[in-house]
């Protein structure tokens, strides 16, 4: 396991994130049980800043001041032993082959910017993190059914949380986060049977804990059990300190 678990990752630099995720990453590579360090690795990933190759297109670009607008990234995309087409990102430029550095510009992001050009394109299936030396995929979750891949579509953009680099179209109301029974299912100790509930009213999303044993919290704030608090966009949702859950709304 991580050696730094018992850590709050949010108090860690991102010189030792991305080293935990280093060393973890190589025994996700050795050992046959990858679940177990896959979790730790999207955890840490979370808050961390990665490097993403990029075209950058200054065509149409527009100076304002000091800032330029309009910028185009345009991101490489590799595929996998699948035909996968996911989107690289790399824990350090250490991972970076030389001839392939040569070609992109090698910029600085925080995790969530990956998440984001992974969730808005059709074309890309996924991340993968480190793909030229010991790589970890990060695949989108798909949904099978034709008919539901429709539906989806129509309101992919309306709520949408992230967790351990998966997403979860939310389309129903309420909607509940729990141990066992719920809409979503985290089979831990440490969550409650059913941990949060999510509504839908007047126009406004809302959160409240539903009276767990180890709290949720949205942006830090410890939420006072079955008292509401609206979402937006871009928020962070902890579950008993352990479950992390960005959300992302079409406001």
């Amino acid at each position: 396991m991580a050696s730094r678990r018992s850590e709050n990752i949010s108090e860690m630099s991102n010189f030792e994130i991305i080293k935990e995720m280093e060393d973890l990453l190589k025994k996700y590579n050795r050992k046959t049980d990858k679940a177990i360090y896959k979790k730790s690795i999207v955890k840490l990933l979370q808050s961390a800043e990665v490097i993403l190759a990029a075209d950058v297109d200054f065509k149409k670009a527009q100076s304002d001041g000091e800032f330029l607008e309009k910028v185009i990234l345009k991101t490489d995309v590799v595929k996998d032993s699948e035909r996968k087409r996911m989107l690289p990102i790399f824990t350090s430029f250490d991972q970076i082959p030389d001839d392939y550095a040569e070609h992109f510009s090698l910029i600085r992001v925080q995790s969530r910017v990956c998440y984001n050009l992974m969730n808005e394109r059709d074309d890309i299936d996924g991340l993968v993190i480190n793909p030229f030396t010991k790589s970890m995929p990060l695949i989108k979750k798909v949904d099978d059914n034709p008919i539901r891949k429709t539906e989806v579509k129509a309101e992919i953009d309306d709520f949408v949380l992230v967790h351990n680099g998966e997403r979860y179209v939310v389309n129903k109301w309420p909607f509940t986060i729990g141990r066992v029974g719920t809409d979503i299912e985290i089979n831990e100790s440490y969550i409650s049977k059913i941990h949060t509930i999510l509504v839908y009213k007047d126009g406004k999303y809302i959160i409240a804990d539903n009276e767990s044993t180890n709290g949720t919290k949205v942006n830090g704030i410890l939420l006072k059990p079955k008292v509401p608090v609206v979402l937006h966009s871009g928020y962070k949702i902890l579950i008993a300190d352990e479950e992390e859950f960005e959300v992302y709304i079409n406001e």
